[in-house]
């Protein structure tokens, strides 16, 4: 058997090692730049514990879309509120960089929306919870996505930063509250 101070400095290299991969496998994970064959035997792992992140796209929505979420809360007097996920161009670098995942949050709803519709239902509901919590008696719920292609950089043709491209929008749920 070890000594007592052979023994506290291997259990103590051990809990340093075990931190070491879980970092390791974090940032395989979360990294863009990690090679697809090392996240993908790390994902399984991650998941499992319950840590994954997924790939971090911070400040961008997929390639050569542009995209927003814009919610009319009708309440039950009649009136109707306005709710917009934030608008990236208008955002200083520090809004963006606090407000990343809030942003993640709203790019991946529009993406997985598509293929769930069960997505839009969820955010009805926080969003009349929300509003509910600050007074408000929310009856219909409409969730529009707000779509604008971006053209692909064609060398001095590239439109300039402050140019707004045109939005599309498409009712994505109309859910109605008794």
């Amino acid at each position: 058997m070890p000594t007592d101070g052979l023994w506290s400095r291997l259990k103590l290299w051990l809990a340093n090692g075990v931190i070491v991969v879980i970092v390791a496998m974090v940032v395989c994970d979360a990294m863009p730049f990690s090679p697809d064959a090392w996240q993908a035997a790390v994902v399984p792992v991650i998941n499992g514990l319950g840590i994954g992140q997924g790939r971090w796209t911070m400040f961008s929505p997929p390639d050569g879309e542009n995209h927003r979420l814009r919610a009319e809360l009708t309440l039950r007097d009649g009136r109707i509120l306005d709710w917009q996920s934030p608008d990236l161009t208008r955002q200083s670098t520090w809004q963006r960089f606090v407000g990343h995942r809030r942003s993640e949050y709203v790019d991946n709803a529009i993406v997985f929306g598509k293929q769930y519709p069960e997505t839009w239902e969820v955010l009805a509901l926080r969003l009349r919870e929300q509003y509910g919590r600050e007074g408000h008696d929310v009856v219909l719920v409409r969730i529009i996505v707000e779509q604008a292609t971006i053209p692909p950089p064609s060398g001095s043709n590239w439109p300039p930063r402050t140019k707004e491209f045109p939005f599309e929008g498409q009712v994505a749920i109309r859910r109605k509250f008794p």
